[in-house]
């Protein structure tokens, strides 16, 4: 199973300054904001993101990445699923 990098979302971490640690502190603070409990997220989940290994984080992470972003979790291409068939379908 190939998966294809999300490359939207490395571009805009990087264009906003963002490391994977620190895009991870803000979606914990905007997910405690949503419920108020802090977000368990780490570098690692970010970098599973960019790297297309998760392509559907939960609904309450998708809206704190949006709060963060400002953007639709579909604009930044979280939401795009990334596995390819070997026949490119």
């Amino acid at each position: 199973m190939d998966t294809t990098r999300n490359t939207v979302l490395e571009a805009w971490t990087a264009e906003h300054g963002y490391s994977s640690n620190s895009l991870a502190d803000a979606v914990n603070r905007a997910l405690e904001q949503l419920t108020g409990r802090h977000g368990g997220l780490d570098g690692s989940s970010v970098r599973d993101w960019k790297a297309g290994r998760v392509t559907w984080p939960k609904s309450a992470t998708r809206r704190a990445l949006e709060d963060v972003s400002g953007l639709s979790a579909i604009a930044l291409a979280v939401l795009i699923t990334s596995v390819v068939n070997a026949d490119g379908a």
